[in-house]
């Protein structure tokens, strides 16, 4: 227990705050609401209370450009110092639901928690312990690693795999590309002479500290900015020529339409495919998946005798077979363009497929590893540091968990799908039938990158 007693010295050590009227200024990394941007603030700082946030007033440059925080970053005072904010350990006292609580100390409650901690492994083993995926805040003082760094100490837990943000894009670009590192740095949108902003908000959602305002530069550059999105958003309003609406969860249908346009008009980069791509025509398929159906035989309807027409996809997307013929000739012949997905389009039941269908527009249109293509679907890149010595147990469960019984859908795959590892697992007392978004349930969209540019 000599551990746990250090983290209680730690969090009950009294400090003598020293008054002063002298202010200083420290600059820290915005503790978000894990919003996908890590902007800059200066916070003011008297009496060891922050009095003040400021942002970044650093020199603005293309190539290092401020990373400034939005209203919500600005306003975190609130929640800092709101009167409602926990500060210190409550034992509930009442019945559960009753919300009656009563203040205890750290020693009490750090004590509380090992114990219970040790009865759990003692009785159960080190499988039993689980520290959920998602705490709300993500940084270096907290998060679910801090948590996990703890159990690793004591021995392991149960882990978990993938993420609720990106669950099939972490699947399905690799299967595409080979790699999750897809798309160019946003200074290189500049290049670009046209972007489709396909389900992503960046205005609202802060996907990378100022993703929305390369996007402002390279509309003011000369890019057409095309926004596809079921809402009207601030992004829609502010940051586009046009906007698109679409009937939810029926991208694919639309990018394969799209598709046929561009194939059968010879709008696609036939050379780029023949040296890069596999699985295109019949020509190109692969060893072992020779009378497998190909990307053109699907969008052509050569076996399924349903051509994803213009027509084909008006009906289930809602948007005009002249607004769809006309799409795909803009981004077929201007170029460089770029393709960049939102991540609420795969969050849902096959939500590989329009991540493959992405990536399959961006290759056919020859928009892959040129300056202003590209298809991208995140647009900031930083990984948290975790503190050494994570180890999870050999077992893990998927992360999202999805229950098909909640959507009225039957289930997809067999009890325990999403458990890796099951036979290391401790006794489970309830069946966790999960997940769909593995089940590459098509060829169609089979094609895939090549690293060699040999004929």
């Amino acid at each position: 227990m000599s551990f746990f007693k250090h983290i209680v010295e730690l969090f009950s050590s009294e400090k003598t705050t020293t008054h002063t009227t002298e202010e200083k200024s420290v600059r820290v990394g915005c503790p978000a609401h894990n919003c996908g941007g890590r902007c800059l603030l200066i916070a003011h700082i008297r009496d060891g209370v922050i009095t003040q946030l400021d942002t970044d007033d650093r020199p603005d440059t293309i190539a290092s450009p401020q990373l400034r925080a939005c209203a919500r970053g600005r306003a975190y005072l609130r929640r800092q110092y709101h009167p409602d904010r926990l500060q210190y350990p409550l034992k509930r006292v009442g019945r559960r639901g009753e919300g009656t609580f009563t203040r205890i100390s750290w020693e009490e409650a750090i004590d509380a928690v090992a114990t219970a901690m040790q009865h759990i492994k003692q009785q159960y083993g080190n499988s039993a312990l689980f520290v959920p995926y998602g705490t709300g805040s993500y940084n270096q003082m907290n998060g679910s690693q801090t948590a996990r760094r703890l159990m690793n100490c004591f021995g392991g837990c149960l882990g978990h795999y993938n993420s609720y943000s990106w669950s099939a894009i972490n699947i399905a670009t690799p299967l595409v590309y080979g790699t999750l590192i897809t798309g160019n740095q946003r200074q290189d949108w500049l290049n670009s002479k046209y972007i489709l902003m396909w389900g992503w908000n960046p205005a609202e959602m802060r996907d990378g500290t100022n993703s929305d305002y390369f996007i402002k530069l390279a509309r003011q550059n000369g890019a057409r900015v095309v926004c596809i999105d079921p809402r009207h958003t601030l992004s829609a309003a502010s940051l586009a020529d046009e906007w698109i609406p679409i009937r939810p969860g029926t991208d694919v249908a639309l990018m394969s339409a799209m598709a046929y346009v561009m194939i059968t008009a010879h709008l696609h980069d036939a050379e780029f495919v023949r040296t890069h791509c596999v699985g295109f025509d019949q020509s190109q398929m692969p060893p072992g998946a020779e009378q497998e159906e190909s990307y053109r035989d699907y969008i052509l309807g050569v076996r399924d005798g349903i051509p994803k027409t213009p027509e084909w996809a008006e009906r289930i997307t809602a948007i005009s077979r002249e607004t769809i013929v006309r799409l795909a000739y803009e981004y077929a012949t201007t170029k460089p363009a770029i393709l960049y997905q939102g991540y609420g389009m795969q969050r849902r039941a096959y939500g590989e497929q329009v991540v493959r269908a992405g990536c399959v527009l961006a290759a056919i249109s020859g928009n892959v590893g040129i300056p202003g293509g590209g298809r991208a679907d995140w647009a900031c890149r930083h990984r948290m540091e975790e503190p050494s010595g994570i180890f999870f147990l050999s077992v893990a469960i998927q992360c999202p968990l999805q229950f098909p019984s909640l959507c009225g859908r039957r289930p997809l795959c067999k009890a325990n799908d999403s458990v890796l590892n099951t036979d290391c697992l401790a006794p489970i007392t309830s069946t966790i039938l999960s997940n769909s978004f593995m089940r590459l349930h098509r060829t169609a969209l089979s094609i895939s990158m090549q690293t060699s540019t040999a004929p």
